[in-house]
């Protein structure tokens, strides 16, 4: 798409009214003889822009926009914020709050009622996205702030306040809640131009005083090179970076009930295998369930991940016993050397697949789940 701005000359204000109201061709001559335009037609493209509204958490420092004319970001129901395409656009901040709107723009901010202020309301609220695009496949959501009320590991263990995306393509999602500020989520849309998606809450108490959230709403299109393989709900394309199950940012971190999900990471040209290592200076950076040993394999039942065709050690080269599942309380080994050993994975693709159970984990300290730093190891 391309924003069309009709721009009016200078020497020609003077001369315009006269010229249209006589009916003469749209164009002036001066005192040399030569020709100009009335009218010159600038057109840019409707491409991302920085807005001017700042944000104190997520992925960025200031909220993103699309940039188009000035006229077109109001009947679009935007509000500009500053400027781009040198001056001729402004950048666009699509913003939405009111349960039952439809989210119809790229790059749209889903906030809660009242924010920044916490929201302690019971009612229920839903909305409805819709292709920006014939073109769209993809939706990516950027938890830039999300705070719900988490679970606590007691029986019955679920989640009190719930988050759920839904899609006309059966994508298994789980449904989250917790603190998931700084995390992403990929969503299939569906390939049909009439596919849309449901991003609904519930909500367990109105005496809440930390539910809050600010959620960035991308539409990918179908032939993206950075669209996520089929079947990922995390897509990482950088060749170092940092995985953690949904809710470890809590200060009362407890890994969400019932998840099953795949993180995937793209293999970098050149990049053979990728490096897991458990982050280093954050407390029960591995706790997954109720062992306090690290366990591999058929003794991981409950909580876990399965990195498929990994190794329990640095990538180091040689033979290695391969392994799929990790749990317990540190990964790795199963001895007291081994805890938090690095974990190889020469066998891509590179996926993590994170498994809980709605089981209420009874280890002494809390059963977190995991942060992982990654590393591509060239070939």
């Amino acid at each position: 798409m391309k924003g069309t701005l009709f721009w009016i000359s200078a020497v020609a204000i003077a001369t315009f009214v006269c010229l249209v109201s006589a009916g003469q061709n749209e164009t002036i001559v001066d005192r040399n003889g030569k020709v100009f335009s009335l009218f010159s037609i600038v057109q840019f493209k409707n491409t991302g822009c920085k807005s001017q509204s700042s944000m104190t958490s997520g992925q960025s420092s200031v909220r993103n926009g699309t940039c188009y004319t000035s006229s077109e970001c109001s009947s679009k129901g935007g509000t500009a914020s500053g400027n781009c395409a040198a001056g001729f656009g402004v950048c666009c901040l699509f913003l939405v709050t009111a349960t039952g709107s439809s989210i119809n723009q790229n790059c749209t901010y889903l906030r809660n009622p009242s924010f920044p202020s916490v929201y302690s309301a019971t009612s229920s609220l839903s909305y409805t996205v819709t292709k920006c695009s014939t073109d769209i496949c993809y939706l990516r959501l950027d938890f830039e702030t999300f705070v719900l009320i988490s679970p606590t590991e007691a029986a019955g263990y679920s989640c009190p306040d719930t988050f759920k995306v839904t899609t006309n393509t059966g994508m298994a999602i789980p449904t989250f809640c917790g603190k998931l500020t700084g995390q992403h989520i990929y969503v299939d849309l569906g390939a049909v131009s009439t596919d849309t998606g449901t991003l609904a809450f519930t909500f367990s108490t109105s005496t809440s005083t930390i539910r809050t959230w600010e959620i960035k709403v991308s539409q990918i299109s179908c032939n993206n090179p950075n669209r996520p393989p089929n079947g990922c709900l995390q897509y990482w394309t950088t060749l170092v970076g940092r995985f953690t199950t949904f809710n470890f940012a809590a200060s009362t971190a407890s890994n969400l009930p019932s998840m099953s999900y795949a993180a995937c990471i793209r293999r970098a040209a050149g990049y053979c295998c990728v490096q897991y290592s458990v982050c280093s200076g954050v407390t029960n950076a591995f706790s997954l369930d109720t062992n306090a040993q690290g366990l591999t394999d058929t003794q991981c039942t409950g909580d876990y991940i399965t990195i498929p065709g990994s190794s329990a050690t640095a990538c180091t080269g040689g033979n290695q016993a391969l392994t799929n599942k990790y749990c317990g309380y540190y990964l790795g080994g199963q001895t007291a050397a081994q805890q938090n050993a690095p974990v190889c994975d020469c066998t891509a693709p590179f996926e993590v697949y994170v498994t809980s159970d709605s089981k209420a984990d009874t280890i002494s300290a809390t059963s977190r789940g995991d942060c992982l730093d990654f590393q591509q190891i060239p070939c």
